[in-house]
């Protein structure tokens, strides 16, 4: 996931061209590059259209009624909604991973063996998922 700055915000504004794959869901999709990025990505854009029933996945990013959005960036040449159904898929795990590495500092610790490494991650994941299911707080 990249981050929203200013300058991305700009670029989805733009879009002017969706694939329409009923009628809730658009696809699109755009290159670009960010200031402190070497190359131009692939963006894929999913668009939802907002309904009363149920709530929106997406998140509102930018200000446009009716619609919530969510932006891939991939260096796969997949059609947009192949990768819109892969990455939706494992959308959930980016913010997994980064809890655990920044929320239980499981992201730089390495001990002399293997097994003493997988063990000691084996308990970060095992307090991680204690605390979820518990809806702790994290520090």
């Amino acid at each position: 996931m990249a981050r929203l700055t200013t300058y991305l915000k700009s670029r989805l504004y733009q879009i002017t061209e969706w694939q329409e794959l009923d009628a809730i869901y658009s696809v699109s999709e755009f290159g670009f590059k960010l200031w402190n990025w070497k190359a131009q990505r692939r963006f894929v854009v999913v668009r939802e259209q907002v309904q009363t029933k149920k709530p929106a996945v997406g998140r509102k990013l930018i200000d446009l009624p009716g619609y919530a959005f969510r932006v891939f960036v991939t260096n796969r040449n997949d059609a947009a909604l192949e990768i819109r159904r892969d990455y939706n898929g494992r959308a959930g795990v980016e913010c997994r991973i980064d809890e655990l590495k920044n929320e239980l500092a499981a992201d730089h610790f390495c001990l002399r063996s293997f097994f003493a490494t997988e063990s000691a991650f084996l308990a970060v994941l095992f307090s991680f998922n204690l605390l979820r299911n518990m809806n702790v707080p994290f520090p």
